[in-house]
């Protein structure tokens, strides 16, 4: 099969490693001799195994790690007659075995799934725009474009994908919780592009120059390169966006928002209603812009906050839909933590721009490559940050209470349309008798002790 389940893997790794170690143990009178020297050496490389197939296999490094701080107490203990050297000697084979072996060999299966998993995929979403550009047919390799004052884009939400969009439709007067809204006009994001998708990326004053610019470029007027850089629009930039069906200015208020109250309500407003200019002044903000250097934006490769010059609060959305009256469309608000990663926008594509294969070979020759370090660093991070994220319930989990009887399984997978289901259960004959051994070996490690006390032979 195809699911991943790694779990019988990983305790295979984790029963070799302590076996490993106990063997290792049970040498400590041979320091240094070539079957303790194999079996520290087999507890470090399973200690890395475990690891690699789940950070739980951390657990694991820790119970050998209490174990191996114990043994090093009993050696440096002066009674033993054990010198300094001879200490260090002991401190740096368990270092090197335990530390050093298994986190190189951890680092070597990641240089591997770098070295194999070399195309783009539908996890590449997760990664900087760095990171996925080094990846073959990645859409940023070849979509990834300079955008300029005056042209009509489109705004796609990183985690949800859906796009900025807007229509005539209005908020209605009153919302099913009897707030009162704007009756402005809706902005949503739709999962489907259209032309209600489209937005035009101005400057926020008026500029004679700008004006000429955009004239000759709608009558199809070849620009030259040096004047078309001149309109590049950077990081931290000012500026406004237009509807392009409707001829309206995107606008953030001091309204809440339909489903999120603490969130500001974003509309639009005609062109020439000056009475609320500040509220349509938008900040550029590219995520993990070098703020030293001026730093252009891209379509694709360039992820992006838009941040509303006076009130601070970035552009959202969630997965939750709008009622009847939002079209099934998404809620596009203003969030009040500007910061976080759930703002981040891409702008997909420019109008009537398309790469060419001469434009493809420029883009590859600007993408700066990344160290293996680097990868690895952005990886961890991000599974670090999956991982905790994974706090959500859901009515077929199965509690730790109810493991060790086997109540119930865990239902891995399900297809209603199809109904279909895979269900997760341990084996009822082995999980119990190993319960009943447990209980016994528990009994059996008391009754010893109480004829240890007694001086009774067993």
């Amino acid at each position: 099969g195809r699911l991943i389940l790694l779990d019988n893997i990983m305790i295979f790794f984790m029963l070799a490693a302590v076996y490993s170690y106990i063997k290792f143990f049970k040498l400590r009178y041979k320091a240094f001799s070539a079957q303790w020297w194999t079996w520290l050496l087999t507890t470090g490389t399973m200690l890395g195994c475990v690891v690699s197939c789940k950070l739980v296999g951390l657990f694991t490094i820790s119970l050998v790690g209490f174990a191996v701080l114990y043994d090093l107490w009993r050696i440096i203990d002066i009674r033993r007659g054990t010198t300094m050297a001879q200490f260090a000697q002991h401190f740096m084979a368990r270092a090197f075995a335990l530390i050093a072996v298994p986190f190189t060999l951890y680092l070597a299966f990641f240089y591997v799934h770098f070295a194999v998993l070399t195309k783009t995929g539908p996890g590449d979403a997760y990664h900087t725009s760095q990171f996925q550009m080094q990846l073959i047919d990645n859409p940023m390799t070849k979509n990834s474009f300079e955008v300029h004052y005056g042209d009509q884009i489109v705004f796609r939400h990183r985690d949800t994908g859906v796009y900025l969009h807007s229509n005539t439709s209005r908020y209605p007067l009153h919302y099913e919780d009897k707030r009162v809204s704007s009756r402005g006009q809706q902005v949503t994001g739709a999962k489907k592009l259209s032309d209600n998708g489209f937005w035009m990326i101005k400057p926020i004053r008026d500029i004679p120059e700008f004006e000429d610019f955009l004239t000759r470029r709608v009558a199809g007027e070849e620009i030259p390169d040096e004047e078309m850089t001149k309109w590049n629009v950077h990081d931290t930039d000012l500026v406004q966006l237009e509807h392009v069906v409707t001829g309206t200015n995107l606008r953030t208020h001091d309204v809440a928002s339909p489903m999120t109250p603490t969130n500001m309500e974003f509309t639009t407003v005609p062109l020439n209603d000056t009475a609320v200019f500040e509220d349509t002044v938008w900040q550029i903000s590219i995520d993990g812009a070098d703020k030293s250097n001026s730093t252009q934006l891209k379509t694709s490769s360039s992820f992006i906050r838009l941040i509303s010059n006076k009130h601070g609060v970035a552009m959202y959305t969630h997965k939750k839909k709008l009622p009847e009256w939002g079209q099934g469309h998404q809620e596009i608000n203003g969030n009040k933590k500007p910061t976080e990663k759930g703002n981040l926008w891409t702008i997909t594509q420019i109008r009537g721009r398309k790469a060419t294969a001469a434009d493809q070979e420029e883009i590859k020759k600007k993408i700066i490559p990344m160290s293996f370090l680097s990868k690895y660093a952005e990886l961890q991070g991000l599974m670090i940050k999956h991982n905790n994220a994974l706090t959500s319930v859901h009515p077929f989990q199965s509690s730790p209470l109810s493991w060790p009887l086997l109540l119930r399984g865990i239902s891995f997978w399900t297809n209603n349309k199809e109904h279909k289901q895979i269900y997760l259960l341990g084996n009822p004959v082995g999980w119990w008798l190993s319960d009943l051994a447990l209980v016994a070996y528990g009994f059996l490690m008391v009754a010893i002790e109480l004829f240890r006390r007694r001086n009774e032979q067993v």
